[in-house]
């Protein structure tokens, strides 16, 4: 379902789609969306693709995902998005592509990624992060492709990238690292 470019400032898609069994994309970019609250994707657990790019994303409560067990792509690049719980991902198990690329995060809670044990892909571009945390990725044995540009990081442990076995393309272009 492509609902992009309309003018959402928040929508309930559990009113209209609830226990739909086909629906495996939703397409919600170019929107007002301001918040994502708890119960916009309830039982809709057949998603596969979310778009919600290029909204006015500042806030997304805790259980926002909860449903969306067999999500593959999950798009939140060009938000507004300061911070993410460390619970926030916690039962999208299956997902593959992670955008959170040109928001305003200015750091990620060590444990953030912890549960996306199939995440091959995330982007975390033009954001404010000064620092990753040791063990950020360590459950994140599938991860290929880290991009971390355009950031402030100025500082990079030998523990910063701890379980990246499968790390072919890292990209740390346009930080301020020191060592």
């Amino acid at each position: 379902i492509k609902l992009k470019l309309n003018q959402f400032e928040a929508i309930d898609l559990q009113n209209y789609f609830y226990n739909n069994k086909k629906l495996e994309l939703i397409d919600l970019s170019v929107n007002k969306m301001v918040n994502l609250s708890a119960t916009t994707f309830k039982g809709i657990q057949s998603l596969k693709n979310v778009d919600l790019k290029f909204n006015l994303m500042a806030k997304i409560e805790e259980n926002s995902f909860d449903d969306l067990v067999n999500l593959k792509e999950l798009d939140l690049s060009w938000n507004r998005i300061e911070n993410l719980s460390e619970n926030l991902f916690e039962k999208l198990e299956n997902l593959e592509i992670l955008d959170l690329s040109e928001n305003q995060l200015v750091e990620v809670p060590t444990e953030t990624f912890w549960s996306l044990k199939n995440l091959n892909s995330l982007n975390l571009n033009g954001n404010n992060l000064t620092s990753l945390a040791d063990n950020q990725f360590l459950h994140n044995k599938k991860l290929s492709l880290l991009i971390l540009s355009n950031n402030k990081i100025t500082e990079i442990t030998a523990k910063s990238f701890s379980g990246l076995e499968k790390l072919s393309y890292l990209s740390l272009w346009l930080n301020e690292v020191r060592k």
